[in-house]
């Protein structure tokens, strides 16, 4: 299990362009579990609050959002050899 590292709100409304993404509507709290950061664009990855639809997880840019509360520290950085557009462009197997 991912425990959330902060909560945010939604400052715009965001509509994403493909499933990996999760749509923001403004004034939207956002739980967040990881910050991805690749060539300058940073990507957070994190869950809406839907009211009564189950809540999905997947990736938005960072500055559609404002940090509100952190939960936890946020300073461990992972190295990897794989870029965000590499990992985005993975087909899920089915």
């Amino acid at each position: 299990c991912l425990d959330p590292i902060l909560i945010a709100r939604a400052l715009v409304d965001y509509y994403p362009q493909d499933c990996r993404f999760i749509p923001l509507r403004q004034g939207q709290r956002i739980y967040v579990y990881a910050m991805l950061k690749d060539h300058g664009n940073l990507f957070w990855m994190g869950s809406a609050e839907n009211g009564d639809q189950e809540a999905r997880l997947g990736h938005f840019p960072s500055s559609s959002v404002e940090e509100m509360h952190p939960l936890m520290p946020a300073s461990v950085e992972v190295k990897t050899d794989v870029s965000i557009p590499d990992l985005l462009s993975l087909k899920l197997e089915t």
